[in-house]
């Protein structure tokens, strides 16, 4: 027996099907476009390292989601995005619920600043038990090893990845305590360089490839049983695998200020260095006519010295070093001024000027 079918319905049928396929391919297309739309993220500016905060500028119609992609393309993990709106901002924070970034735009226009805060990076370091290459370079007696609260993190060997540097401490028994500064570079750990005999460690940082410790330690001939009360502030760089102090040369040699105008860095002596007669005063300067001009005062006031030096002019920044000499009774806490004279005669920015505390010795 034949069975009729009903030609109208098969139609039907059929252009129901069609209609559907048609249906799902323009949604299939819309997702497509939806998700191209979502990846655009192009901008330009420097993306910071972890933890940073720089201002980037977007190179075309972006989208949050799409920049979010972009920038951990680029090394930054972003915690949030702000764009200016009315004299103030409107943030989109990465990973927060849709009904939190509601009030942001769903598309950055280009040639927009934005600003960008990169989640910081943590890298997990063992501070409980410190490997036994902790002590390669240092020759020990039996003691114990620790590692203090300050400590800081940051690209020291330029590798793009975060490094970590602390204090260390070493007690071998008795009473004393001998702190050192300790850097984690990778897989490297270079000597720790020693900071004294029972100081205290306020901080820690790594920052334009240098790392950088302030603590307090005493005034010469103080008893150690005295709490340290002198700011210190040492910088160092990572060369060949080894901290060394951070040298004038290299400040002299950064590209980004040579169009800073006129200025004057002291690298040497540190604020609440010891200085004898004769100290030896280091730094880069760039001011008019080249020159550098200081004065040596004591406690009091008085004037104990002064000349001025031949730094970096109209051709760039250069470093720049002199001796001074002074005479006093007694042990005293004194202040080396570095600066330029104004020789604008008031008319233009105020002229360089550096403050260094300084123990003089006798």
């Amino acid at each position: 027996m034949r069975t009729r079918v009903n030609r109208p319905a098969l139609i039907f049928g059929v252009s129901s099907i069609l209609l559907m396929l048609l249906v799902a391919s323009w949604a299939s297309g819309q997702r497509t476009a939806e998700a191209q739309a979502a990846s655009v993220g192009s901008f330009s500016g420097r993306v910071p390292l972890a933890g940073g905060i720089a201002l980037l500028v977007t190179s075309e119609t972006s989208t949050p989601a799409g920049l979010i992609t972009t920038l951990k393309a680029a090394g930054c993990d972003p915690a949030s995005l702000s764009v200016a709106d009315d004299g103030g901002w409107d943030s989109y924070i990465a990973g927060a619920p849709a009904f939190v970034n509601a009030p942001f735009v769903a598309e950055v226009p280009g040639e927009t600043p934005f600003a960008v805060r990169c989640a910081a990076v943590t890298p997990v370091v063992d501070v409980e038990a410190p490997p036994p290459a902790l002590t390669s370079g240092l020759t020990l007696p039996p003691g114990e090893l620790t590692t203090g609260p300050a400590r800081g993190y940051g690209d020291l060997d330029g590798d793009g990845n975060v490094d970590a540097a602390m204090s260390l401490s070493h007690q071998p028994g008795g009473s004393g305590t001998f702190v050192y500064l300790h850097v984690i570079a990778g897989t490297s750990m270079p000597a720790p360089v020693l900071l004294g005999d029972r100081v205290i460690v306020e901080r820690v940082s790594i920052a334009a490839d240098e790392v950088a410790v302030r603590y307090l330690e005493r005034l010469p001939g103080q008893p150690f049983a005295a709490v340290p009360t002198v700011p210190v502030t040492k910088r160092f760089t990572l060369q060949d695998g080894t901290l060394v102090p951070a040298n004038l040369e290299a400040s002299c040699e950064l590209d980004d200020i040579q169009e800073t105008g006129a200025f004057v860095f002291v690298t040497t002596p540190f604020s609440g260095a010891r200085v004898d007669s004769g100290f030896t005063v280091e730094g880069c300067s760039r001011t008019f006519e080249s020159n550098v001009v200081w004065t040596l005062y004591d406690r009091q006031g008085n004037v104990l010295n002064s000349g001025f030096t031949m730094g970096g002019g109209v051709d760039g920044p250069a470093p720049f070093t002199f001796s001074v000499t002074h005479s006093v009774s007694i042990q005293q806490v004194g202040r080396l001024e570095v600066f330029e004279e104004d020789a604008s005669g008031g008319e233009g920015f105020p002229p360089p000027l550096n403050v260094i505390p300084v123990v003089l010795s006798p």
